[in-house]
Parts: C-alpha cells; sequence; structure tokens
C-alpha cells in the first residue's frame, strides 16, 4: 500500500497570461496591452496586477545600548511573571445566540505560586556584554548577584582586568622568552640579591604563558628546543637551596601545606629526597635523577617558601625578603615541571607539583585567574586513570592506591571551590567517578601489613583531609542543583537535606578529633628526632587540632550563605526561612568564625589559604542583603558591627580582603584590580543599606577585635583561650629533624610514581614490606 503524496506547500505567484486566457485554460502569448488569442475572438483582454512595490524601510536610530535594553526586557519578564491575571469563567457562547457579539473571554489558569514545590522557576543569571566581544557571565550562585543592582553589577563585572597595557610596552616584533629568565643559582645569605639584567620587572611580568600550543612541526627541526630554550637538569639542580636552607622550606611545607592540602605520601616523598641530597653530595653514578621527582621537589620548595614565617627564613636566608625568594622559586619550579614534559607526557608526581604551583595564590575574589587550571589538571587526572578507583585495578600498592586518591580528590575540592567563588558550574561531576575516600589513617600506618597490625589509628590530619573532601564532595552535588535550569522547591529541600548531612559529619569528626587530643593529653608522645616522627607530630598536634575543629564549623555554615543569593533571586528566601529559621544566624557565624580564625596567631602556618585563599564574600553579602529587608531585627546592631570589622579589615590592606598579621604587620595578600572591584562592590552595598537605615555609612562602628561582638546562636568556644608561646610556631610547624640516618641506596631509579621506596620506608617503621607498586 503505497502512502499518500505529500503535497508541498506552494507559494502564490503572479500569472503571466491574460485573465481570459487563462480562465479559458488556452495559451496565451502575453503580448501586452491585448494578446494575440483575445484580439481575433473579439474579447475584451485584461492582466492580473502585479506584486504590490516593496515596502520603504524606514532607518531608525535606536540611541539606548543594547546592554540597558536587555536589562529593561529582564526586569519586565520578572514583573510579567509575577503579576497575576484575574481569573475569569469561561462564558458559554453557543453559535445560536442571536446576540453574539463575536468577542469571547480568554479562561486564563492561575498560576501557582514561586514556592509551589511541583513548579520550578528559571533564572538564567546575568550576562555582561561589553566592547570588543567581550563579556562575563555569572550565574546567581555569585555573591554579587543577591543586591540585584544591575548597574552596579555591570560596574564589577567591567573592571575584571588581569593586567594593564602598560606592562606590555616593546617594539613591535619583539619576540617573548618561552620559559621564565634564569635566577641566581644559589641562595647564600651572603650574596647581593641585586636583580640581574633578566629578572628586572618589565622582564618579569611578560606573559610567558602556557595557554596556547605549540606550533606544528613542519620539519623533524622544528620538534627540537633551541639549548636557550629548553631547561636542564644541572641549570635547576644548581639553582636549588641549599640543604639547611631546603630542611626548612621543606619542613615548612609539610606543617603548613601538606597539612592542608596533601598530595603525595609524605614518608615516600622524604625517602626520595634523602637519597637526592646523597646524590648531590657524592654523585654516586648509580642513581639515577627522575625529572619528575625534581618537579615536585621544586613545587614544595615554592610553597614551603609561601607557608614558612618570617622570622624562620631569616634564619637561613638572611636579609632576603620572602617576596623576592618566592618569586625566584616560582620561576625555577615552572621551569622544572616544564622539563618533565608536562602535560604532553604526566605522572602523579608532575600532576602534584603543577597543583601545588598553580593553586597557592588561588584568590576567592579573582577565581578565573586558576580557570585554565583547573581544566588541565582535570583531564590530565582522567588521562591518569585517577578517576577510577585504583584498588580496580589489581596491581597497585596501599601507598599508590592513597595517593591516587588523594590527589583526584584535591582536584574535585579546588575545582568545587573556583565554582563557590565564580558563581559557575563544577567541571567535573562526582557522579561520574567511582573513587572511594581516602584513608584517615596516620601517613606511617598506611603500608602493605598495617591490616596485620590491626593497631593503625587516625591522625588529626586524616580526619582533617577526610572532611575536606566529604564537604567538598557534598558541595559539588549542591552546586549542580543551584546551576539546574528550573530550581524549586523540591531542590531546596535536597539541598538542605546535604547541609545536614554536612553538618552531622562535621560534627562527628571534631568529636573524633576532641577524643584524640584527649588521648594525647594523657599519654604525650615522645619524638626521637627522625622523619617519620617529625611527620607524626605534623599530622596530630594541638594548633592543628584547633584549626581542623574551625574549618569543620566554618563548611558546616557555608552552605546557607551560598544558597543564599540564589533562594533570593529565585523567590525562595521565605520558604528557606521557614524550612531552616537559623539560616542568617549561620551567615553571620561563618564571618564571626572566618575573623576569629584570622586573628589566630597559632593558625599562622594556614593563613595563607584562609585567609590567604578564601574570603567571606557570601555571607557578608547575605548580611547585608538580610539587614536592608529586616531593619528591625533584634539582632541588627551586632550585625553592623561585624560587617564593619570585615570591611575595617580589608581597608587595612588597600581592599586586598581580610588579611593576617604577622609579628604585628599585616600578611599581604596582593590583588588584580578585578580583585580588589570585589571589595568595593561590597562596600557600596553597605553604604546603601546603612542609609537606608538612617546611619553615616562614613562610620565604621566596630570593636578592635571580633571577640568583642557577641551574637545571639553563635559559639565562641575560643573566647577564653590563652595567648600561645613565643615558641608556638615551631610547635605548629613541627621539629626540623637534627639527624639522619644513613639510607640504604638500591641503585636504581625511583619509580616516578611513588613506587621502588617501600624498603626504605621498612628501616623506619621496624616493619616487613614487600607490596609491589603501581
Amino acid at each position: 500500500m503505497s502512502s499518500p503524496k505529500v503535497s508541498k506547500p506552494s507559494r502564490p505567484r503572479t500569472p503571466r497570461s491574460c485573465v481570459p486566457c487563462g480562465r479559458r485554460k488556452v495559451g496565451c502569448d502575453k503580448v501586452r496591452p491585448i494578446c494575440g488569442r483575445c484580439a481575433r475572438a473579439g474579447i475584451e483582454c485584461s492582466y492580473a496586477a502585479g506584486r504590490p512595490p516593496p515596502a520603504s524601510i524606514t532607518m531608525i536610530d535606536e540611541t539606548p545600548s543594547l546592554a540597558s535594553r536587555a536589562s529593561r526586557l529582564y526586569d519586565l519578564t520578572r514583573q510579567a511573571a509575577k503579576t497575576q491575571l484575574p481569573r475569569t469563567t469561561p462564558i458559554p457562547t453557543p453559535i445560536s445566540e442571536p446576540h453574539d457579539t463575536g468577542i469571547r473571554p480568554v479562561p486564563t489558569i492561575e498560576e501557582p505560586t514561586a514556592t509551589d514545590s511541583t513548579t520550578p522557576s528559571r533564572d538564567t543569571g546575568h550576562l555582561y556584554v561589553g566592547p570588543h566581544t567581550k563579556g562575563h557571565y555569572i550565574s546567581s550562585v555569585h555573591f554579587a548577584l543577591i543586591s540585584q543592582e544591575v548597574a552596579a553589577i555591570n560596574d564589577l563585572l567591567r573592571d575584571q582586568r588581569g593586567y594593564t597595557r602598560d606592562t606590555l610596552r616593546g617594539p613591535i616584533g619583539q619576540t617573548f622568552p618561552t620559559s621564565p629568565p634564569l635566577t641566581s643559582p644559589r641562595y647564600s645569605t651572603t650574596a647581593s640579591y641585586e636583580s640581574s639584567p633578566a629578572e628586572t620587572p618589565e622582564r618579569e611580568r611578560e606573559l610567558y604563558g602556557d595557554l596556547f600550543p605549540n606550533i606544528p612541526t613542519w620539519t623533524p627541526q622544528d620538534n627540537t628546543l633551541l639549548a636557550s630554550q629548553a631547561p636542564s637538569i644541572e641549570e635547576i639542580v644548581t639553582g636549588l637551596p641549599t640543604r639547611e636552607q631546603s630542611e626548612v622550606l621543606i619542613w615548612s611545607y609539610m606543617g603548613g601545606f601538606h597539612a592542608k592540602r596533601s598530595l603525595f605520601h609524605g614518608p615516600s616523598f622524604l625517602v626520595q629526597v634523602r637519597k637526592f641530597q646523597r646524590w648531590l653530595d657524592t654523585r654516586d653514578p648509580n642513581y639515577v635523577l627522575s625529572v619528575h621527582f625534581l618537579a615536585l621537589m621544586a613545587a614544595v620548595l615554592f610553597a614551603g617558601s609561601v607557608v614558612c614565617p618570617r622570622y624562620r627564613l631569616s634564619t637561613v636566608f638572611g636579609d632576603l625578603s620572602r617576596e623576592t625568594l618566592v618569586s625566584r622559586l616560582y620561576r625555577r619550579a615552572v621551569r622544572a615541571i616544564r622539563l618533565s614534559e608536562f602535560p604532553q607526557s604526566p605522572s602523579l608526581q608532575s600532576l602534584s607539583a603543577f597543583i601545588i604551583l598553580d593553586s597557592t595564590w588561588l584568590r576567592e575574589e579573582q577565581p578565573l585567574t586558576c580557570c585554565s587550571f583547573i581544566g588541565v589538571a582535570a583531564r590530565v587526572a582522567q588521562m591518569l586513570g585517577l578517576h577510577k578507583e585504583p584498588t580496580t585495578f589489581g596491581h597497585c600498592s596501599p601507598v599508590d592506591v592513597h595517593v591516587r586518591r588523594q590527589v583526584w580528590w584535591s582536584i574535585v575540592s579546588i575545582d568545587a571551590q573556583v565554582a563557590f567563588a565564580s558563581g559557575l558550574p563544577p567541571i567535573l561531576d562526582c557522579r561520574l567517578c567511582n573513587v572511594q575516600p581516602v584513608s584517615e589513617l596516620s601517613a606511617a600506618s598506611i603500608r602493605d601489613d598495617f591490616e596485620a597490625h590491626g593497631n593503625a589509628n587516625k591522625s588529626i590530619l586524616g580526619i582533617f583531609i577526610g572532611g575536606r573532601f566529604a564537604f567538598y564532595k557534598k558541595g559539588n552535588e549542591i552546586l549542580h542543583l543551584l546551576h539546574s535550569s528550573l530550581l524549586s522547591e523540591r531542590d531546596l529541600d535536597r539541598m538542605l537535606e546535604i547541609t545536614h548531612d554536612i553538618k552531622a559529619d562535621m560534627d562527628s569528626r571534631r568529636q573524633q578529633i576532641t577524643s584524640i587530643e584527649e588521648l594525647h593529653s594523657t599519654n604525650p608522645q615522645t619524638y626521637d628526632g627522625s622523619d617519620i616522627d617529625a611527620i607524626r607530630h605534623t599530622e596530630s598536634n594541638a594548633a592543628l587540632a584547633q584549626f581542623a575543629k574551625m574549618l569543620f564549623s566554618l563548611w558546616a555554615a557555608k552552605p546557607y550563605s551560598v544558597m543564599y543569593g540564589p533562594m533570593r533571586r529565585h523567590d525562595l528566601l521565605d520558604a528557606l526561612r521557614k524550612k531552616e529559621p537559623n539560616v542568617i544566624v549561620y551567615c553571620r557565624e561563618y564571618v564571626h568564625r572566618f575573623l576569629r580564625l584570622a586573628e589566630r596567631r597559632d593558625f599562622q602556618p594556614w593563613h595563607w589559604c584562609w585567609p590567604g585563599q578564601h574570603q567571606p564574600l557570601h555571607s557578608i553579602m547575605a548580611l547585608i542583603s538580610d539587614l536592608e529587608d529586616r531593619t528591625d531585627d533584634p539582632e541588627a546592631v551586632e550585625t553592623r558591627k561585624l560587617d564593619d570589622l570585615a570591611i575595617y579589615k580589608c581597608i587595612g590592606s588597600d581592599d586586598c580582603g581580610i588579611t593576617s598579621s604577622e609579628d604585628g604587620a599585616p600578611d599581604p595578600r596582593p590583588l588584580h584590580s578585578g580583585g580588589a572591584q570585589a571589595w568595593r562592590f561590597l562596600r557600596r552595598a553597605r553604604d546603601r543599606a546603612w542609609e537606608m537605615a538612617g546611619l553615616d555609612p562614613s562610620i565604621l562602628t566596630c570593636p578592635e577585635s571580633v571577640h568583642d561582638i557577641v551574637l545571639k546562636g553563635v559559639p565562641e568556644e575560643d573566647r577564653d583561650k590563652n595567648e600561645p608561646s613565643e615558641a608556638w610556631q615551631d610547635y605548629a610547624y613541627g621539629p626540623i629533624p637534627q639527624t639522619y640516618a644513613e639510607w640504604s641506596y638500591l641503585g636504581q631509579a625511583t619509580d616516578p610514581n611513588f613506587g621502588g621506596v617501600l624498603h626504605d620506608l621498612d628501616m623506619q617503621m621496624n616493619g616487613g614490606m614487600g607490596g609491589v607498586s603501581c
């Protein structure tokens, strides 16, 4: 049976034949004004009228800008969505009714309220369109959209610049170096530290990044770098600090950076460090130096210089400033990572070095400065198979399993951290991976025979790192809900459920750390000066325990400040307040605890991250918006003091955010111009709220310390805590080992992926170890 032929829609066209010939369906010679057939027949000939002439085009000069029109259209659509049309009853109008006028009322359906769990609302966020095809999109998760001030938000986004044009001056055709300039080979305390011509500020600020791929290799010669362009192992090794200086930087890293962002197995790394130091002294020909380990070593030295206190740096580097030392070690680490052919030929060590280098200076006010870093790290991690559970491969040792999980969850955590700050969706989706959580045992307990011993205990560091990964895994799920195209009250219920799970987990971990503290107070540990004992000290000490419990409270309160803005824009804020009456209390607690953390001198080893990387932008903006909505709140006076204190600490650092202090001086936290604009945006929002309350915004009514601000529902368990002693830094960082055992040399190159060191660990741990490394 053939299917019926589908007729195509016809387009009307003017007939060329005359009307009489066309009516009679006979041929027409189309002669005008009278065709031949009509002339012979003696009938009147006429032609149909042609198409009307095209309408004239009127040019309208639309002076309003596209951004203004889009903003106006957005406001009109929001008003239309909120306007309820009057309900009318459809009137039956039968055709036979004699007085039918032809006008029939259109029946309307009552729109559900915004809080209806079955009706989600849509919010596309905000897009700033600038000149030269520039643009900047932020979603409702971004802290700035809490205020809903379009003009102020556009001003903020327009000023997001990373550099000025003055830094690009130079003659046309100038070639920029493919690698950072060379630095002084040694860091002696007596050498001159004047900048060489290659290290002038103009050269340091050149754009020699790796955002663009190399030119294709048209010829075999194109695949070979010039000697002046390629870094060498000897050059990097020669430029490393001395052994004494390296020890200070390494142990500063282990106590300050590694305790916050663990990216390798500490004992395994130290084994490789001792072998490398022995090779530097003896130049043993049997030792084969791994460029991947060298990259990790250089990155550790750089990060150690960032977190090391100035007084400790001065003991080994003399008058060399931290800023100068950090800059030199950073350039050295960049060259070492390039030498390892990252990312073309990555390894776990080179990836860890890359993460250390590119995440240390992350700032919440300018999170997109590391957007390319997240993409590269995530893709390289997938190339290395880190998104798969390592135990499924069947040939990885416990150390390798632990390291692979650590690196993967570190990338997921940084991705979620950037997503929280930028208001953009996370790149990674935890639902697509099956990696198990990291082990919370101490580093010395992660070995082949720990199950046989049965006495392996958790460390404070293990509980802390596990809590960090657990929070950002849950935060990844919250971010995916917030960035869904439609947000409903059902999504709000799910986010609150996740938030309650986070709080329960954080409270449980606080209790676990308290139990370990009580155990250590009754059975104090002794240290013999070995590397393993020093690692145990950096993993479990009083300062780290207090810092971990403080962050557990911050992580439990953070989701409320992040979801406050989206709920307000989706008209779900009343539902949020109804389901969680203490939502604004958690925002106050977050800012209060954050300021307490910045004031704690014993938290200096981790101030590079808190408040170095993190800032309470969402919470401050939520408090300002709440003061606008509820000016008569009983806690309004104390809340204004809290906001003023945060602004005051920011003004003291030239709009570079809340900073900590070291030896009485503020620790510098430089920002790009776009990052400083974020704090100016908050100050303008505060000024508007203060003017609405009839207050003078130029006056900051705040005490000197956050402990003088008492807020209902905000606990202060550390109010009466005694000030730490003058030697608190050594206690937090851990003692530097004074003696080192003679290491048995295997005569083989160590595996780049942390394998091949189990025999050396066995010597320190006094336990048989004979596993196969991955």
